[in-house]
């Protein structure tokens, strides 16, 4: 309860911010800079149970996902074409919970096999492995 009203009171605060700050940057930068808050976010709770340092932990990640969902959207409108932009905004949701369905038996085993620490300390690679893949894609993206 008091994280997620955290979490939205965060994300409509530093919304505004977030895109005057970053509205110049590529969005591939965005992206990158999102998914190194998730990261670090999810080292920090691997390793405290001191409440001031996960209020913190809070903040780092909302601001990721205020950027990532700002600049996802972005993203869509101007990479795709107008006849299929709502087919891939209708795909969002779909993809999203389909991460929620398969994260949740990941953290699952995480927790059961290899304790708390483990289980956040996967999800920073895995935020981690997509900064790389990011990287690769904007190579792409760059030269069509």
């Amino acid at each position: 309860g008091y994280i997620s009203a955290l979490n939205c009171i965060i994300a409509v605060l530093i919304t505004p911010v977030v895109i005057r700050i970053n509205r110049h940057r590529h969005i591939f930068t965005h992206f990158t800079f999102a998914l190194l808050l998730y990261g670090v976010a999810y080292i920090i709770y691997g390793f405290t149970t001191c409440l001031p340092v996960i209020i913190v932990t809070i903040v780092i990640w909302t601001w990721g996902e205020t950027i990532s969902s700002v600049y996802f959207n972005a993203f869509i409108a101007r990479q795709e074409p107008a006849t299929i932009r709502t087919q891939l905004y209708a795909a969002v949701p779909v993809l999203l919970t389909l991460g929620r369905v398969i994260g949740v038996p990941f953290v699952t085993v995480a927790l059961k096999y290899r304790g708390y620490s483990s289980a956040w300390l996967s999800l920073a690679f895995i935020a981690f492995a997509g900064i790389f893949m990011i990287y690769v894609l904007r190579s792409k993206f760059t030269r069509a």
